[in-house]
């Protein structure tokens, strides 16, 4: 089981979101637990929500959008950090638990806001990830996939967008992992003049 959240050199899962009500994903291998949720914790180390998540019954990836929560939620506040995990509930006895990410709600700048108004859908992952907001990014690449699931540019890039935020084993666990693209032998030479 792993939480969608960027790992940096020092193994710790994070990212930046400039959402109010981030939509968070997590990768659910197949088990036979019968229910679940996701656990969001404040910066004062209070429980704010315990969401049920749907497990999908053959493992993959799930997204919790924190803006459908019952009772609904208040937004994020901005510049605290929030901490949040997965839970799964095999039976009474066995439990097991997701290592914990956290999140950080930036307002961006009005050049930002401009930029992400003027983009088309297809090119708002590329935007997120350059303005470093990890959370963002990945939102906005299922989002595009689920409107144009006939794009064949957007698997590439939601594996890179993985591969840049360290979740190789993610790709693994799908089985979706790129295949190398081998080094030439010998490299490319000027022609002869």
């Amino acid at each position: 089981m792993q939480v969608l959240a960027s790992i940096n050199e020092f193994g710790q899962a994070h990212g930046l979101t400039s959402a109010a009500f981030p939509t968070l994903y997590a990768y659910i291998p197949p088990s036979t637990a019968s229910t679940g949720f996701l656990t969001l914790i404040n910066a004062d180390l209070e429980t704010i929500a315990q969401i049920p998540i749907d497990l999908p019954a053959q493992g993959g990836i799930v997204a919790v959008n924190t803006a459908e929560v019952e009772p609904p939620l208040s937004p994020l506040v901005t510049a605290e950090w929030y901490e949040w995990h997965v839970t799964l509930i095999c039976d009474a006895e066995v439990r097991i638990e997701s290592e914990s990410a956290f999140l950080m709600r930036v307002e961006p700048d009005s050049t930002f806001t401009d930029q992400q108004a003027e983009a088309e859908a297809k090119d708002l992952p590329v935007l997120f990830g350059q303005a470093g907001l990890w959370y963002d990014a990945l939102a906005a690449s299922f989002e595009y996939h689920g409107q144009a699931p006939e794009d064949e540019e957007w698997l590439p890039e939601w594996q890179q967008l993985l591969l840049d935020g360290n979740l190789d084993s993610v790709l693994e666990a799908l089985n979706l992992m790129p295949k190398p693209t081998p080094k030439p032998l010998v490299p490319p030479t000027s022609p002869a003049r």
